[in-house]
Order: structure tokens, then C-alpha cells, then sequence
């Protein structure tokens, strides 16, 4: 292409230097005679015009082939019914309740027993009551012996049984009445030093007296 436009502006600088007038020199352009530039628009329009134009191509780009979902469920045996969850399915933890474990222990109970209660026979008396350990023999004729059961009353039978009870112990003790007294005024019995100790009494007292 360059070495096309060199000869054209070479032809073009001939032909002017050849004229011999003005209008020679700058001749008047026309459908006959054109110009150099005229001469040159028209070769290259010419040029392009005969060059093929190439076709568009177009790129179509393939699509991916999807794949068809392949199903992960197992089937089903046929004697299950759709409603039951299958145990296999369920994780091991999950059908074994979880207790949460401690470390901490009990705290001790201390155990206290209970009071001794009070008990009282049937026909049971309020009385004062006192002790003796003094003596040799009974009103009834047996010999007096201090740490044995037995009692002195006024007015009862030689061999009656008495149940006699300390309300503030609790502890009870049978006695025979083997002889008499007590002949202190406001003192209903007198117990043996044995009874007396029986039902932890130390001295004249207020007893509960039960005839059996």
C-alpha cells in the first residue's frame, strides 16, 4: 500500500511540473478528467469495495448434559409399613435415655432417736412416790431386800401387782406389794431402792401408778 501511494504522489508531482500555463497547472476537475486525489479516492474506494467481507461467525457454546438424581434411599422391605421408623436408620445414642452423671455424695442423715414415749397402763393413778432401802423384815413376813421389786402400801392385799411409771423416763417396772407404809404425809407409795432404780427415780416424785 505504501509503495502504491509513492508512485501515485510521484506521477501526480510529473504531471505538474509538465504544464505550461496556469490552467495547465491547476486544471479544472471533471467526470473526464479528474484530479489526482479525485483519481486517488476513487481507486481506493474501488479497492475496498472489491475486497470480500468475511462472515460473522458465531461461537455457540454446548450446553452441559445434565445428569439424571440417582436416589440415596434405601428401599423399604416389603412387610414394613410406611408409618414405623426404621430402627437401623436411628443412631445407637438415641434410643438409650442419657442420665446425667454427679460426683457429689449424698449428704450424712444423722439419725436421732425418738424420745421414749410415755406409757400408761390402763386405770392409771397420779401419785407421790418415794423409795426405801432400810430394814429387816416386811409387814407381810418375808425378809426386806432393798434391791428387789417390791413395794409398801397402806391399804392394798400382800401380793398385789402394781405397774408403776415415771412420766419424766418413761420406764415402767412391776412391783409386788409386800409391805406397809408410807407413813409420810402426801406420799401415796414407797418403792424398794431396786424399783426405784428401775424407772430412774431419785427421790420422792410424782408417778403413775397402774393396778394390775
Amino acid at each position: 500500500m505504501k509503495l502504491v501511494l509513492r508512485a501515485l504522489a510521484l506521477l501526480a508531482m510529473t504531471a505538474a511540473a509538465q504544464a505550461q500555463t496556469a490552467d495547465d497547472r491547476f486544471p479544472r476537475p471533471s467526470a473526464e478528467n479528474p484530479s489526482a486525489v479525485e483519481a486517488l479516492k476513487g481507486w481506493l474506494g474501488n479497492k475496498a469495495a472489491a475486497r470480500p467481507v468475511p462472515a460473522t461467525a458465531t461461537i455457540s457454546t454446548p450446553k452441559p448434559a445434565v445428569k439424571p438424581a440417582i436416589a440415596t434411599t434405601a428401599p423399604r422391605p416389603a412387610n414394613q409399613s410406611t408409618l414405623e421408623p426404621t430402627l437401623a436408620s436411628a443412631p445407637a445414642t438415641s434410643l438409650l435415655p442419657v442420665e446425667p452423671s454427679t460426683t457429689a455424695s449424698a449428704p450424712a442423715v444423722l439419725r436421732v432417736p425418738p424420745a421414749a414415749p410415755t406409757v400408761k397402763a390402763a386405770g392409771c393413778r397420779r401419785i407421790i412416790s418415794a423409795y426405801y432401802y432400810q430394814g429387816k423384815r416386811t409387814a407381810s413376813g418375808a425378809a426386806f431386800n432393798p434391791h428387789g421389786l417390791t413395794a409398801a402400801h397402806r391399804t392394798l392385799p400382800f401380793g398385789t401387782k402394781l405397774m408403776v411409771t415415771n412420766p419424766r423416763t418413761g420406764k415402767q417396772v412391776t412391783v409386788t406389794v409386800n409391805d406397809r407404809g408410807p407413813f409420810v404425809r402426801g406420799v401415796s407409795l414407797d418403792l424398794s431402792l431396786g424399783a426405784a432404780k428401775a424407772i430412774g427415780m431419785r427421790g420422792t416424785a410424782a408417778m403413775c401408778m397402774a393396778r394390775l
